[in-house]
């Protein structure tokens, strides 16, 4: 099992309340995938002015399978490819062990 983390700034086209009914229904269709376990969808926000946010959402993914072939093929690698097109600057993080420590 692989944990991944998908962070992205909320488009400018949409209002926040389309942006959560967006993202709400892009995770939906990934729970729907066999090798996605888990997903947790989380709105950020900046903790202080001082330290202003660069990313709007946060979805923690829970997946079977190498965590490369979801981020790169398949339905996950298809939103993310979108969320680019759309601006979205979307990064994605493997939670875990570096190489060799496991």
């Amino acid at each position: 099992m692989a944990r991944l983390i998908v962070l992205w700034t909320q488009p400018h086209h949409l209002t926040a309340e389309q942006a959560e009914g967006w993202a709400r229904e892009q995770v939906e269709g990934l729970l729907a995938l066999d090798a996605v376990r888990r997903a947790d969808l989380t709105p950020l926000q900046s903790a202080s002015p001082r330290h202003p946010a660069e990313w709007d959402w946060l979805l923690e993914l829970e997946i079977d399978g190498p965590a490369r072939d979801c981020v790169e093929r398949g339905p996950c690698g298809e939103w993310l490819g979108d969320m680019r097109l759309l601006g979205m600057r979307p990064i994605v993080l493997l939670v875990g062990p570096r190489p060799g420590e496991e």
